[in-house]
C-alpha cells in the first residue's frame, strides 16, 4: 500500500506543475520621451478572453515584470502622474514565453491616452524557445488518425513512411 501512495503523490506533483510550465510573462522598461526611466509607474495587463487583470509597478530602473500569465490575447496599459496613459492592444502570449514590451510615456495628463495599435510581432528575447498553444481537439485528431488509402492515417501520397 505505501508503494501505491508514493505513485499517487508523484503523479499529483507532476500534474500540478504542468500549468506553471505553460505560463508566460511580460517584462519591459518604462521610459519618458527623453529616454529617462520612469520609476513607480503602474503597469496593468488584462486577458481579453477572461478579463483577468494583473498589475505591477516599475522599480527604480523603470523595469516591470508580470509573471504567471496564461497563453492568450492581452491588453497592456501604463500610467504615471504627469504622463499620458499608454495603451497597447493585440498582445498575444504563447505558451511558456517571455514577451518584452517597452513603454514610452509622453508628457501630459493621465486622461490623455497614447494608443499603440500596430507594432512588430513580440520577440522572445529571453531565450531561444518557441511555444505554441495546441487545442485538445488537434491532439486527439493526431492521436487517432482516420484511415485513408495513403496508409498510416495520412492523406493519399503524404505518408513519409510509404514513399
Amino acid at each position: 500500500m505505501p508503494f501505491r501512495k508514493g505513485w499517487l503523490v508523484l503523479v499529483a506533483v507532476c500534474f500540478s506543475g504542468t500549468s506553471v510550465w505553460a505560463q508566460s510573462r511580460v517584462t519591459g522598461t518604462v521610459t519618458d520621451s527623453t529616454g529617462s526611466v520612469v520609476p513607480g509607474a503602474q503597469v496593468v495587463i488584462r486577458n481579453v478572453q477572461t478579463g483577468q487583470v494583473t498589475a505591477a509597478e516599475t522599480n527604480q530602473s523603470g523595469v516591470y515584470t508580470i509573471s504567471f500569465l496564461n497563453p492568450g490575447q492581452y491588453e497592456l496599459t501604463c500610467e504615471q502622474a504627469g504622463f499620458k496613459r499608454f495603451a497597447r492592444a493585440g498582445i498575444v502570449l504563447e505558451t511558456g514565453t517571455t514577451a518584452t514590451i517597452d513603454v514610452r510615456l509622453d508628457l501630459g495628463q493621465v486622461t490623455e491616452v497614447v494608443s499603440v495599435t500596430a507594432s512588430a510581432p513580440l520577440l522572445e528575447s529571453e531565450s531561444g524557445s518557441l511555444g505554441q498553444l495546441i487545442e485538445s481537439a488537434m491532439i486527439l485528431e493526431h492521436a487517432h488518425p482516420k484511415p485513408s488509402r495513403g496508409g498510416h492515417g495520412a492523406p493519399d501520397g503524404q505518408c513519409f513512411l510509404c514513399q
